[in-house]
């Protein structure tokens, strides 16, 4: 009886060892003949960044608008610390004023637009009278804080996308070109506050290059040293808030501006732009004006509003130089009241009737412009 215990002890233990021998195993994969297992991949997180995101026209429009307030606010605090009230108040006002309405709709879609309208007012109240120096420049930190939050909001996925920052830079350059045209009459700062406008917008264009400066610099050196020098002439014809002794002309300015985006356009890959007429520009703006009243008809406010706001920025903005140059700076300031007329009786949401009325206005004044212009 004893031996046959022993006999069934060990062949207990023989069975424990078969059995962990097999649990160590790997265990097979069936497949098909002449077919391997698949094994599932791995992402690599460094190749899933190297992938360009595709961006639209109006991601473009909301990081331009985004950075001509930074470029506002850039200048405004240099005048309130020199005791121009005013004028600090006045590119105050602007980021309020004419952007915001721009990115609104699509900052509350994110809920970021409170905290914006918060800290534009904020400064804006405190532009405009002499004050506390400690808490002004709070202001203006917070200020261009809130700024930073909502272009991550908008546009964050391309803040590191050179292409996307190139036409970003691109179209506030637009912005100096056509404001420092409009500031300069007889070789002379004749509108000071374009003038700064167009200083502003050259801030932030450079402030854009820096954050892709690197790049370009290692992988288009000849191209970098181009743009850096084109920037230096800018700067130097628009060294500060106060216009500079001797006037750089206007024409120059373009030069320098077509130089530097030739230049930005080899290393970036920037999409070549249409070349329209003075004619086809006024064209497009009417249709925009057209369709803003029959979105506005339909109750679609906030996309009447968008058009409406086109067609003065991406429109009638690139023919204000040339009205000017062609001794039409009164018809373009009233061209002007009438587009920020036409944006503020949508958002007070007046009558069809009452805006009928304004487009009509404006399209007789476009008939004027196009005159003066062919």
């Amino acid at each position: 009886m004893k031996t046959m215990r022993w006999a069934s002890l060990v062949a207990f233990l023989v069975l424990l060892l078969v059995l962990a021998a097999c649990a160590a195993q790997p265990t097979a994969i069936p497949s098909t003949a002449g077919e391997q297992p698949t094994v599932p991949a791995i992402p690599d997180p460094a190749a899933e960044q190297e992938v360009a995101l595709p961006f639209a026209e109006e991601d473009v429009s909301h990081a331009i608008a985004l950075s001509q307030m930074r470029g506002h606010l850039s200048v405004s605090l240099p005048l309130w610390e020199a005791g121009n009230y005013e004028l600090a108040a006045a590119h105050a006002s602007h980021p309020l004023a004419e952007l915001f309405p721009i990115v609104e709709d699509e900052l509350k879609a994110v809920n970021a637009d409170a905290a914006l309208r918060s800290a534009l007012d904020a400064y804006l109240k405190l532009a405009g009278a002499d004050g506390d120096a400690a808490k002004v420049k709070t202001a203006h930190q917070a200020v261009l804080g809130a700024v930073d939050a909502a272009e991550q909001a908008l546009v964050g996925l391309w803040v590191n996308d050179a292409r996307f920052q190139g036409e970003v830079i691109r179209g506030l350059l637009e912005g100096v070109e056509e404001e420092y045209a409009e500031a300069v009459t007889d070789g002379k700062i004749g509108e000071l506050v374009e003038y700064q406008d167009a200083l502003g917008f050259l801030t932030a264009a450079r402030q854009h290059y820096e954050a892709i400066e690197a790049e370009v610099k290692a992988e288009h050196p000849k191209e970098h040293e181009e743009i850096e020098e084109q920037f230096i002439k800018l700067e130097a014809a628009l060294p500060g808030v106060t216009p500079p002794a001797e006037v750089v002309a206007p024409d120059e300015i373009e030069e320098h501006i077509g130089e530097l985006v030739a230049e930005l356009s080899e290393a970036v890959g920037l999409e070549a732009e249409a070349t329209l007429s003075p004619v086809e520009i006024i064209a497009a703006i009417r249709e925009k004006v057209e369709g803003s009243l029959e979105e506005y008809k339909e109750g679609k406010n906030d996309e009447a509003y968008e058009l409406a706001a086109s067609a003065y920025l991406n429109g009638f903005e690139k023919i204000e130089a040339d009205m000017v140059a062609k001794g039409g700076q009164e018809l373009m300031e009233t061209l002007e009241i009438q587009f920020k007329d036409l944006r503020d009786g949508i958002k007070a949401g007046k009558t069809p009737a009452d805006l009928e009325q304004l487009a009509s206005e404006i399209n007789a004044n476009l008939d004027k412009a196009e005159a003066l212009l062919k």
